[in-house]
């Protein structure tokens, strides 16, 4: 099935970088920036809800503040309240189920990706939201990250992704801007490090996460879908104001 909203070719022409690890940024992730822009309007509102860990907890992410909700669930492969979304988020979720879009995310990396399964969360990250430096889960091969805020957000606003070379937050090779119609893709190792400085100010951080996963993969705190209801917990997970 050929996606609709995905630039694919776009993602499988792009630089696929060796430092310090295997990434890539993609400039024209949708396939027109009327697409990107009607994306950007239409940013889901509903179901968000907060989740945070401090550094430390899990033994494969650092901490985090993540205001999100689901829009593909990795378990069903079933789009997370759909009478929810605009048009536009609803054939979104479509392409990123596509045969087309795990095919070209498969030549960009040259990781296969058949047997995978995929996961969709969008993120609202509000004032204080963030990202410690992290490597991603060993049974993630590869995600994207696809961003919706307009070109004017300012490096002084935080939110800025930054390319690491260690678990140091300034020890980067990269930094982001969460510009609408581009996104970041990453192929995980053991040398992956990325993460983000706190948001400040009063716009919002607008994103979408993608990750294909193996069947097994056990995350630290299994959020599902909705996260507006309590995790499902497989190790302590601390919610406070001060967390």
């Amino acid at each position: 099935m050929p996606t609709k909203l995905l630039n694919t070719e776009s993602l499988i022409s792009a630089d696929l970088r060796s430092e310090p690890y295997r990434w890539a940024r993609i400039t024209e992730s949708f396939r027109s920036p009327e697409i990107a822009d009607e994306l950007r309007r239409t940013f889901p509102t509903d179901g968000f809800g907060r989740k945070q860990r401090r550094l430390g907890e899990s033994s494969v992410s650092g901490g985090h503040y993540l205001n999100g909700r689901g829009l593909v669930t990795r378990e069903t492969a079933e789009v997370h309240r759909p009478e929810t979304l605009s048009s536009a988020w609803a054939q979104l979720a479509e392409d990123l189920l596509s045969d087309d879009y795990r095919d070209a995310m498969s030549r960009l990396t040259g990781i296969e990706l058949t047997g995978t399964l995929l996961e969709a969360i969008v993120f609202r990250q509000p004032e204080g939201g963030y990202l410690d430096p992290h490597p991603d889960n060993p049974a993630k091969p590869v995600s994207q990250v696809f961003y919706f805020n307009e070109e004017d957000w300012s490096i002084d606003w935080g939110g800025w992704l930054r390319i690491l070379r260690s678990d140091d937050i300034e020890d980067y090779t990269d930094e982001l801007a969460p510009a609408c119609n581009s996104s970041t893709v990453l192929v995980r190792s053991d040398d992956s490090w990325h993460g983000y400085h706190p948001v400040r100010g009063a716009r919002e951080r607008l994103s979408l996460q993608i990750f294909f996963c193996r069947p097994d993969m056990k995350f630290a705190t299994e959020y599902g879908p909705d996260w507006t209801k309590p995790p499902r917990i497989t190790r302590p997970l601390r919610l406070g104001e001060n967390d």
